[in-house]
């Protein structure tokens, strides 16, 4: 559900008329630049994260913004944006899950810029895709509840 979720989430929120998948299982980076969101549910939880360089994540703040590549963008707007995508792909991915929507809860959307790091008892996948002439990963991080 989260990869046609970001690519909902491309086209409809960031104008992008290119999305391509470029590897599927794709190493999880050490540093990142972009947004996380848990989505959670009483037996699981999920991370989900959407990450790009530093002019990736310019570009599609902006395009979420509507803002033009002369607009200033500070600092605040720069991670807002990423916050908003993150938050809007989750938005997309519970839509596309019907039957869990009304347990699956959402969290706030997290910028990060730098080391993630993960429990050994999580389970990580990452898929490295490109959107318009960036490249970006969405990365899912799961761990079980316990209880």
């Amino acid at each position: 559900a989260a990869l046609p979720a970001v690519q909902e989430i491309a086209r409809d929120a960031l104008g992008a008329e290119q999305f391509s998948v470029l590897e599927e299982n794709a190493r999880v980076p050490k540093q990142v630049q972009g947004a996380l969101i848990a989505v959670s549910s009483d037996k699981e939880a999920v991370q989900i994260g959407f990450t790009a360089d530093e002019a990736g994540c310019a570009t599609f703040s902006r395009a979420l913004l509507g803002l033009g590549d002369d607009d200033p963008l500070s600092v605040t707007l720069f991670a807002d944006g990423m916050r908003e995508i993150v938050n809007m792909i989750a938005g997309a991915v519970k839509r596309r899950l019907p039957e869990q929507a009304p347990r699956l809860r959402l969290g706030l959307p997290l910028y990060v810029h730098g080391h993630l790091g993960f429990s050994d008892g999580n389970d990580r996948k990452a898929t490295k895709i490109t959107i318009g002439s960036h490249t970006c990963m969405l990365l899912l991080v799961r761990s079980g509840l316990s209880g």
